[in-house]
């Protein structure tokens, strides 16, 4: 169950930042759409850098050390930031967010037949996919029925409340014997 949380959950904030950031930005913010376009693709040019730079071995034992809740800390402080900070910081701001989700999905994956044991890992992996996929859909279309009924400062904030659920889901994970022995 906890696997199908994380990867539900990490997804949706993956995917309703890349989708609705534009929104708040230009709606909530009041930037131009040609600025709030710069910041949703710096966001994913952060997100695809972060997963490239995982290939480095000394990126990934550096992420092990850091350790995955503190990147989704480090996601919902960004977030933070880009309600409180001048929109001018909005791109670079974006990019580190996208930069601080990076490692979350590849580690989860990469550590499923620890978590579950090496017998389960096969069934597990094709769960988490299914689980990845509602967050992907089902957080973003919430958030548009949000952003009709409140507003799209609505936005920010449903991405770091999911941020902030994902931060002890993994420190729960973490805490889990290693299975794959």
């Amino acid at each position: 169950m906890l696997s199908i949380l994380l990867f539900a959950t990490f997804v949706a904030v993956e995917v309703t930042t890349g989708q609705w950031a534009h929104t708040y930005l230009t709606d909530a913010r009041a930037v131009g759409d040609g600025a709030a376009a710069v910041a949703v693709a710096a966001f994913w040019g952060g997100l695809t850098t972060g997963r490239l730079l995982l290939a480095q071995r000394s990126v990934s034992r550096l992420v092990g050390r850091v350790g995955l809740p503190r990147f989704a800390v480090g996601t919902g402080a960004l977030m933070v930031a880009l309600i409180v900070l001048p929109v001018v910081l909005a791109a670079g701001v974006l990019a580190l967010a996208g930069l601080a989700l990076a490692p979350i999905i590849p580690s989860l994956f990469a550590t499923t037949s620890a978590r579950v044991g090496a017998a389960h890992s096969p069934r597990m992996s094709a769960v988490q996919l299914l689980a990845a996929n509602a967050g992907a859909i089902g957080a973003p279309t919430t958030t548009g029925v949000l952003v009709a009924r409140v507003g799209p400062g609505v936005v920010m904030a449903v991405a770091i409340v999911l941020a902030a659920i994902g931060a002890p889901l993994l420190r729960a994970a973490g805490r889990l014997p290693s299975l794959s022995t």
